[in-house]
């Protein structure tokens, strides 16, 4: 079963947003353009209590983003997300920093695993926001968790070129295939 996980991209990392992602939003038409490829689509989101740990008023280092129920924290408006797609949250434990789809930073899981097993799933492509910070993080924890991983960098922004870089070369010693052209 053909299955793509599209990290994070929500309104407060568009252009915009509390924690925008240059060019964050130049990633919508890549999606929706690739969504039909695939039997099993999966869209994880930032979902932050606001006392989260992770922002600069609780002394993280973030700006507020991603508030649960909040304007922010919705997906993109132009993007194709239909009825009955999962969508998985994260970042929901007001004590732990969550970049990975997989579990938090104090080890919870968020249920992405269990989802992917129970339907014999073996390979994912993944894409989304920030390149360097949740996209690499839940690629690895694909990785470690026995699937194969393809990040599609066409669907992807980051932060800054420099952590980009860096990133990809995180990616690539861990066995995950980025795919430049895709």
């Amino acid at each position: 079963m053909k299955t793509l996980l599209i990290v994070d991209a929500q309104k407060d990392f568009m252009p915009g947003g509390s924690l925008a992602i240059p060019d964050g939003d130049h990633i919508v038409p890549f999606i929706n353009k690739i969504i039909p490829d695939y039997d099993l689509v999966v869209w994880t989101k930032d979902w932050h209590p606001a006392n989260h740990c992770s922002f600069k008023d609780n002394g993280g280092i973030w700006p507020e983003h991603c508030v649960q129920m909040t304007k922010g924290s919705e997906l993109h408006t132009e993007l194709c997300v239909k009825s009955g797609e999962f969508v998985v949250t994260k970042g929901r434990n007001p004590k732990f920093d969550s970049y990975s789809a997989f579990k938090d930073d104090g080890g919870h899981p968020t249920g992405l695993s269990g989802l992917l097993y129970g339907k014999g799933i073996k390979e994912i492509d993944v894409c989304g926001l920030a390149f360097e910070y949740c996209v690499k993080f839940s690629a690895i924890d694909a990785i470690k968790d026995g699937l194969k991983v393809n990040v599609l960098f066409k669907g992807c922004r980051g932060m800054n070129k420099r952590d980009v870089n860096h990133a990809l070369i995180d990616m690539n010693a861990e066995g995950i295939t980025v795919r430049l052209d895709e």
